[in-house]
């Protein structure tokens, strides 16, 4: 059988489709990697469709050369082995040197896990009982850090906010009261203030920049009042504000070795919603 007889042709065919198929998927992958570090979600989302687009525009011109003898299959295979070597070498990097995958920086704070979405647990009769099963569970999941306590309270509504002091991190408890009368843990957040960054590797004002981006894009899903909270280790943290609105509670946490942090919260910051938005935030009172 010749190399140009049905079975063979068949053959070369089945092995086309699978390397642009490959092809295809690593320049997507590759993309949505570059992709990540663009603020805005609608630009990134934006950004993405295009790159969707772009791709099989070009697997199609591709393909065509291949066909027409003007391009060797190889050279294909070779780019997606490159492409593939350089989004698995990016994750491993930011896997095994920066810190867990579940960890999202935020300025100098690391956001553990950050916001999780979601009903926890079948409901309970009491608001306290719901926030204390969140805890403790919340504490056998965690190896480290044992003792917390509660540091600050939002009611509004049929929303709770809980935030637990530890000695090395913050954990917040979103409850939501539904229509049969039962409580929910609807939403929760751990942020991490010592131990997970190199300093000085962001400004005072840069952190609280980061950590209300953090509240703004991950947690406002349920209501349009989500409070902005976060730490810093500026000794006027007390006196922060933002557009000028004061913080409506601090408090002076420490660490495991003794340094203070000031946590803080504005139940209402107003108007933010978008990277932009974030960006123009004036940020006062930090020296």
């Amino acid at each position: 059988m010749s190399k140009n007889e049905p079975g063979n042709r068949g053959k070369n065919g089945a092995v086309m489709i699978v390397s642009f198929s490959v092809f295809g998927i690593m320049l997507l992958m590759a993309s949505g990697l570059c992709l990540s570090f663009i603020e805005s979600v609608r630009i990134r989302n934006s950004l993405f469709g295009f790159v969707c687009i772009l791709t099989a525009v070009c697997m199609g011109i591709l393909m065509r050369l291949v066909t027409g003898n003007k391009l060797s299959l190889t050279a294909v295979n070779v780019v997606s082995g490159l492409m593939f070597v350089g989004v698995m070498g990016s994750l491993f990097f930011m896997l095994f040197t920066k810190a867990p995958a579940s960890m999202q920086f935020m300025g100098n704070n690391a956001y553990a896990a950050g916001y999780v979405k979601g009903y926890v647990g079948s409901g309970c009769e009491s608001r306290e009982e719901c926030i204390r099963e969140a805890l403790e569970k919340r504490m056998e999941e965690q190896a480290g850090e044992k003792d917390f306590e509660e540091i600050y309270r939002i009611e509004r509504g049929n929303l709770t906010w809980v935030f637990f002091g530890g000695s090395n991190d913050i954990l917040k408890f979103e409850c939501v009261l539904e229509d049969n009368g039962q409580y929910y843990i609807s939403g929760s957040s751990a942020l991490v203030y010592h131990g997970f960054f190199e300093e000085p590797a962001y400004s005072d004002i840069e952190t609280v920049r980061s950590d209300v981006a953090n509240c703004i894009r991950n947690e406002r899903w349920r209501s349009d009042d989500t409070p902005v909270w976060g730490v810093t280790k500026n000794p006027k943290g007390p006196e922060l504000s933002i557009n000028g609105i004061r913080a409506d509670f601090t408090l002076e946490v420490k660490d495991e070795e003794g340094q203070s942090y000031y946590f803080w919260v504005i139940e209402d910051i107003g108007d933010v919603k978008d990277a932009e938005d974030i960006e123009k935030l004036s940020i006062e009172g930090l020296l």
